[in-house]
């Protein structure tokens, strides 16, 4: 896979973010370059595990092997054909049944865990899955073969919309339409097997994972356990772009269609220390938008949340519409601490959700906000590309948001440590996470 992504997100870091970084946030330093498997003496910022699970399947255990020690997979006849890349890789994690419960069936052996900050000016975290061929020993990224078929696309490439209180489908989604075929380009990697579900766990040490973006149709970054961070991930349905110029007009074409993982996480005690402080760090967004995809910005003045996702407008043959998803999942107490909505399960009435594009397609309210297992979420599906700006706000005609005000605030037990555990904080709706009034 090439780099567009990464660094078209990574430079999206540059700006005014949302993030749980407090402004006297101790200096971290990361390793840069991939971080590799954990073993006796590599004990921190590594790799610790790998697992793969098919739907309606047990997780399975990967084990890693170094290049040159790597076994390639026997393919069922009918697999997907690919071609091992000229790009070396240092190896692969893999197991003696890849292809007994169908993982080679999309045509590679094993998979590469490309975990590492997202340039060499941050401490932000980038993860991708990369599938990997063996050729002659060697572990290669595999590629999709020229003139072979890729991946079809599903009927309905996103995840499935959610019906508004009135048991309406959103009004973008156009009854019947068809989805172009995806198209095999060389120069660019291989699908994942969109029937797996690829489970990594991480190292982190001292970094603090805060607010998360994924690509993929299922993505979920949890960091539970102190010190480590679990990535989830189900690849979904994206189109390739050779810029980021193919993503900003109505005329951008993709050349390629694939299933893919990638994920990326903001560091909460990162020095660059701007933001929103006290977030809970387990905001979320989700999207299929290869392209371009940017970290959420926060706007003081009007009170609103707004991120960029981006692909080329049409599918590769030219003539069909890309259609996306985006999917965001805010706690209901960074929505008491950015708006002061004390009940978020009034979240489709206190808040308005909109997308805007680049004037492509005309602006859309979007209806799908519920409040589920301690979260808002907003969920959108069937928008076309290209480049589409969300934004989130107060809604003007409610009426029961609470007020700023002076708080005095103590840490939760779980946080209580030797010294001052009260703070004072002004001009606010809430106590910031890890504290209570």
């Amino acid at each position: 896979m090439r780099k567009l992504k990464a660094a078209a997100i990574a430079a999206a870091f540059v700006f005014t973010t949302l993030s749980p970084v407090p402004a006297t946030a101790v200096p971290l330093t990361l390793p840069i370059g991939n971080w590799p498997a954990c073993d006796q003496v590599r004990i921190n910022y590594c790799i610790e595990s790998v697992q793969i699970q098919g739907i309606g399947a047990a997780a399975e255990t990967l084990t890693w092997s170094a290049t040159g020690a790597a076994s390639a997979a026997t393919y069922p006849e009918g697999a997907l054909e690919t071609t091992a890349s000229a790009k070396a890789l240092p190896g692969m994690w893999s197991n003696a049944t890849w292809a007994t419960y169908g993982h080679a069936d999309y045509g590679y052996d094993g998979v590469f865990i490309k975990f590492s900050t997202a340039n060499q000016f941050t401490n932000h975290l980038s993860f991708e899955v990369v599938p990997v061929r063996v050729d002659g020993g060697a572990t290669k990224q595999a590629n999709q073969k020229e003139g072979i078929s890729a991946p079809e696309s599903p009927i309905e490439p996103v995840p499935l919309p959610i019906e508004d209180e009135t048991g309406a489908l959103p009004e973008e989604i156009v009854s019947g339409e068809e989805f172009a075929e995806p198209v095999a380009n060389s120069a660019y990697q291989a699908s994942l097997n969109p029937n797996d579900t690829i489970i990594a766990t991480v190292r982190i040490g001292e970094a603090l994972p805060g607010i998360s973006l994924g690509i993929g149709r299922v993505v979920d970054v949890n960091s539970t356990l102190a010190g480590k961070l679990t990535f989830t991930g189900t690849p979904v349905f994206t189109a390739e772009a050779t810029s980021t110029r193919d993503c900003n007009s109505d005329q951008g074409i993709a050349v390629a269609n694939s299933y893919q993982i990638m994920a990326f996480t903001i560091v909460e005690n990162d020095d660059q220390g701007f933001g929103v402080d006290g977030l809970s760090g387990k905001m979320s967004v989700t999207s299929n938008a290869a392209c371009e995809f940017s970290t959420p910005t926060w706007d003081a003045n009007t009170g609103s949340i707004s991120w960029v996702a981006a692909a080329p407008h049409y599918a590769a043959d030219g003539v069909t519409l890309n259609r996306g998803f985006y999917r965001a999942v805010i706690p209901a107490e960074d929505a008491l601490l950015l708006w002061g909505l004390a009940n978020p399960a009034d979240a489709k009435l206190a808040l308005t959700v909109s997308v805007t594009n680049d004037g492509t397609d005309k602006q859309t309210a979007i209806k799908n906000i519920s409040f589920r297992k301690g979260a808002i979420r907003i969920e959108f599906s069937n928008f076309t590309f290209s480049k589409n700006t969300f934004v989130i706000k107060k809604n003007r005609g409610y009426s029961k948001f609470v007020s700023k005000k002076s708080l005095t605030c103590t840490k939760l037990a779980s946080n209580i440590k030797p010294g001052n555990n009260v703070i004072k904080v002004k001009n606010a709706y809430a106590c910031p996470a890890g504290y209570k009034r």
